[in-house]
């Protein structure tokens, strides 16, 4: 709570400083589709698919200036596709069975909670803009927490009476289900002002953990095998709406152009 707090207290003493000076602060809300990358996509044990982000951005530009500060605030989600159960079956005088499924205790998907503050440069003048940022801070993850589980049934089909035998091991399993990590988003925006202090604008961004403080780690139960592990990389992309406060720059005889 003292966080938001402060939070808040800064971002008030920024919109009242870009009252009063030639300068801008802009709040962004954004949607937009969310790919997982590399191995988070491709790896068996993280097998995460294409999902959603959203957030809020607040962007302070400098006096009469393209560069900026920029915070963001964003939560992105991507399913986690279970694998397939696989079967086997041996027959002779015993009839032996197996299948390795996953057995899930959260649900199946990975989410990311991520704040970002980092500098921004605005390109064009007028209503249409485009604007770059790169931006680092702490994100909160949620995994699938699971044990990938054999189970084995032997029939005795030769010895009448026999009942069949079953027995089951684990083979794999997730380490934790949170995780906290630094992280790095790069991107960039066009925007179009459709309104006085109302603009309209596109997105697109690369996240990527800093460190691997924040990799989905499953360990290996029947062997000395290294844990693997798997970090958390995506690109998004999407749209939203901008609202500015401030004088910012001189606008008027560009727009007349349009």
């Amino acid at each position: 709570m003292k966080t938001i707090r402060n939070l808040v207290s800064t971002l008030l003493l920024i919109t009242v400083l870009a009252l009063q000076a030639k300068s801008q602060l802009a709040f962004n809300a954004y949607y937009g589709a969310s790919s997982p990358l590399g191995d988070y996509k491709e790896k068996p044990i993280s097998n995460a698919r294409n999902g959603y982000s959203y957030g809020f951005a607040a962007n302070y530009t400098f006096m009469e200036s393209n560069l900026g500060l920029g915070l963001d605030i964003r939560y992105s989600k991507h399913p986690h596709q279970a694998p397939d159960t696989v079967y086997s079956r041996q027959a002779t005088h015993i009839i032996i069975e197996s299948n390795t499924a996953n057995s899930y205790s959260s649900p199946l998907r990975f989410g990311q909670l991520g704040i970002f503050l980092g500098p921004t440069y605005r390109i064009g003048e007028g209503r249409l803009g485009i604007e770059l940022y790169a931006k680092g801070g702490l994100t909160f993850e949620e995994f699938p927490s699971y044990v990938t589980r054999e189970t084995t049934k032997t029939s005795f089909p030769t010895l009448p009476g026999a009942a069949p035998h079953t027995t089951q091991r684990d083979l794999l399993r997730t380490t934790s289900d949170r995780a906290k990590s630094w992280a790095a988003i790069f991107g960039a925006r066009v925007d179009l002002e459709i309104l006085p202090n109302v603009g309209l604008f596109v997105y697109g961004d690369y996240q990527t953990p800093i460190g691997n403080e924040g990799s989905f780690t499953v360990e290996n139960l029947q062997n000395n095998e290294p844990p693997q592990k798997v970090l958390i990389k995506m690109a998004s992309f999407g749209g939203g709406i901008r609202f500015s406060i401030g004088s910012g720059r001189e606008y008027g005889t560009i727009r007349d152009n349009y």
